[in-house]
């Protein structure tokens, strides 16, 4: 198997790491017991790395450990997160990935308990994607 990446293989299950986006033609060579020969071609596409990463914790409790709740993320292009208290309630909201919520809402702590986040991104590779969770707040 040729990967288009400079690496080969001739294992019966060949695996692959491509450590760069972009285009390959990957070439399978196929041989059974009488010698006979196939060869299937297909060009893949390696899309840049996205990651986003939600704690479900934090402690704004001054201790200057875990006192914001943020995210990390990596390539992308746009980026909204909305927060809710348990009944409905808009708390925070932020169009920036590098966002650090204090546990506020209009300038007065909230109480501990379980908040829902909803965050909308589009990605480097101009994915839209829409996530959901909970966090949890703890003095």
């Amino acid at each position: 198997c040729d990967f288009g990446d400079g690496n080969f293989s001739t294992a019966t299950h060949p695996n692959n790491t491509y450590h760069s986006p972009g285009q390959y033609l990957v070439e399978l060579i196929a041989t059974d017991e009488l010698g006979c020969l196939d060869t299937t071609r297909n060009t893949i596409t390696i899309l840049e790395e996205v990651f986003v990463y939600v704690p479900n914790a934090f402690t704004p409790n001054g201790d200057r450990h875990n006192n914001y709740f943020s995210v990390s993320a990596i390539n992308l292009t746009e980026f909204h997160i909305v927060i809710f208290n348990r009944w409905g309630e808009l708390i925070f909201e932020s169009k920036d990935t590098n966002f650090q919520w204090d546990g506020t809402f209009k300038g007065i702590p909230v109480p501990d308990g379980t908040y829902s986040w909803k965050i909308n991104y589009t990605s480097i590779n101009h994915d839209n994607k829409e996530i959901t969770g909970f966090v949890t707040l703890l003095r």
